[in-house]
């Protein structure tokens, strides 16, 4: 929960976010209740564009990012609320008197409470829905962690608990560092962008031509730049575009690997790191071409 600027968050803005019941919103429509003009972050708050939502998020970290890209890569995720607002503040404040705790406020007003996301899954046909709490370790050691975080973190609990909603902390402990990293990489050729029918056959032709000479390949211990290079040789193309088509296929799932513990290196990742999604391949060739390949 970030703390928020009154100067920046106007009674207005308040009035008007509560009567338009913009928390209830859902993916393209739902609005953050804070954003990287209201809260002081130091610069550490950014916007990024989110592709299960088709809307720019507003974190508040570059812990918060990462954890917004792992939801993004996320299969089950249908829906990411970031900066989501715990409202009607009356039923938080009861829960602050009946646990004993002093409900938060800010030069002597009570403030609208905020979760760091709340997510949507789709798993097995069921839809669930997920708070989390995003902190650093070192700010959850007993050596810093005070008590006014501490109620914060128990009146959460309570909230979500209530309305039978799994609520819980996320460090930067769950995340490694190449998943971060590659994710960097990865993001930016996620966005869908506008392109033209023979532009997205380009590429889809591009995918085949790309899997294929993966999955030819004569030895499992050849590295990933080899066919790349070759592919580049082959078809008289810049081999910084075969990488960009690489990039894309890995983006679309079309070709995978362990994103989480390998980082996105050409040299380094084998032909046995990588796999090719034939489903989802034959699905872009089907709806690029008709179902005629």
């Amino acid at each position: 929960m970030g703390r928020y600027n009154s100067n920046k968050i106007t009674s207005k803005f308040v009035k008007n976010y509560i009567k338009n019941r913009l928390w209830k919103k859902s993916n393209g429509e739902y609005v953050p209740f804070l954003n990287v003009r209201s809260v002081p972050t130091k610069g550490k708050a950014s916007r990024t564009m989110g592709y299960k939502t088709g809307r720019e998020h507003h974190v508040l970290s570059k812990l918060e990012a990462a954890v917004l890209c792992h939801f993004n890569w996320s299969d089950e995720v249908i829906d990411i609320k970031e900066q989501y607002p715990l409202l009607p503040m009356e039923v938080l404040q009861n829960i602050a008197t009946e646990a004993g705790i002093d409900y938060p406020s800010f030069a002597g007003e009570p403030i609208i409470m905020t979760t760091d996301f709340l997510v949507t899954v789709k798993r097995k046909g069921k839809i669930i829905k997920y708070a989390r709490t995003v902190k650093l370790s070192t700010d959850l050691s007993n050596g810093k962690i005070n008590e006014g975080l501490l109620a914060k973190f128990e009146i959460e609990k309570r909230f979500f608990k209530s309305k039978n909603i799994d609520w819980a902390i996320i460090t930067e402990k769950d995340f490694s560092n190449v998943f971060v990293n590659n994710m960097e990489i990865v993001h930016s050729n996620k966005i869908i962008k506008h392109q033209t029918l023979l532009e997205k056959q380009y590429t889809c032709a591009m995918y085949t031509e790309l899997t294929d000479g993966i999955e030819n390949a004569t030895s499992e211990d050849m590295p990933l730049a080899f066919i790349l290079s070759q592919l580049s040789n082959d078809l008289n193309i810049n081999i910084s575009d075969v990488n960009e088509i690489l990039i894309k296929a890995i983006a679309s799932k079309i070709i995978v690997f362990d994103i989480y513990n390998k980082p996105l290196n050409m040299n380094a990742l084998t032909i046995s790191d990588i796999a090719v999604n034939k489903e989802l391949l034959s699905r872009e060739v089907n709806i690029q071409y008709g179902g005629i390949l």
